[in-house]
């Protein structure tokens, strides 16, 4: 919004410059009148009728242009584009010694008088927060689910400078980094882990046993050698 109301006053301030100086046209609008005005003299005239006329260019005698002067139109992609004057359109203005209707070939909306009343004595006034009264009628915008992955982090506003924070740990609360980077956690994790003995020595520690699987013969074997036996006299 501020930018807006600069820009107003900066057009009407503009609008008020072109109109003591007497112009016809704004000047983007001369500028490429007077581009089209250097190439005009090198192009060549066919007069039809007194409305009618063939323009072109000695090089290129096929590629001709109808201009209707009454209608002030030209065959060629420029006019039609830009609603200014063409280079075929001011060589028959100059073949006719009509050149006092070349603004008049212009569009209204390069006139200074049209630009006068867009902008002329035209200002935004900013709404001041004292006065400003919510309105019920005027909803918000209906939020649709957009497809894909929802965005997790907020995007930035014009302007808005980055704080940089872009990760922060779970376990120290620091940034810059999460918890499985994290160097404290991953230090404290290896303090509280025992330290093995080096070497081959396993001195103080016991490997657990680990017995295989017996079947029922073999069972009754290890239970029956387990009981002594009775002594046989002879």
């Amino acid at each position: 919004m501020d930018e807006c109301a600069k820009d107003v006053t900066h057009r009407s301030k503009l609008a008020q410059k072109w109109l003591s100086e007497g112009r016809v046209v704004t000047p983007y609008a001369s500028g490429i009148i007077d581009e089209q005005k250097l190439l005009a003299p090198s192009y060549k005239v066919i007069v039809s009728t007194d409305d009618v006329f063939f323009v072109f260019h000695p090089s290129r005698e096929s590629k001709k242009r109808k201009v209707v002067l009454s209608e002030k139109s030209c065959t060629c992609t420029d006019n039609d584009q830009t609603g200014l004057p063409c280079r075929h359109i001011i060589r028959v203005l100059l073949h006719t010694d009509n050149m006092s209707l070349l603004h008049e070939c212009s569009d209204y909306a390069y006139s200074i008088e049209a630009y006068c009343n867009a902008y002329l004595a035209k200002s935004i006034a900013l709404p001041v927060y004292e006065d400003i009264v919510p309105d019920s009628v005027v909803k918000p915008s209906p939020i649709y689910r957009q497809a894909g992955r929802p965005v997790k982090r907020r995007i930035a506003s014009r302007g808005e400078v980055s704080s940089g924070k872009t990760y922060k740990c779970r376990k120290c609360t620091g940034i810059d980094h999460n918890r499985a980077t994290c160097s404290k956690h991953s230090a404290s994790e290896e303090a509280a882990q025992p330290a093995l003995p080096a070497g081959s020595s396993y001195a103080g520690f016991h490997r657990v046993a680990v017995y295989a699987p017996m079947n029922m013969a073999d069972i009754l074997h290890e239970n029956s050698s387990d009981h002594d036996q009775p002594e046989v006299h002879q």
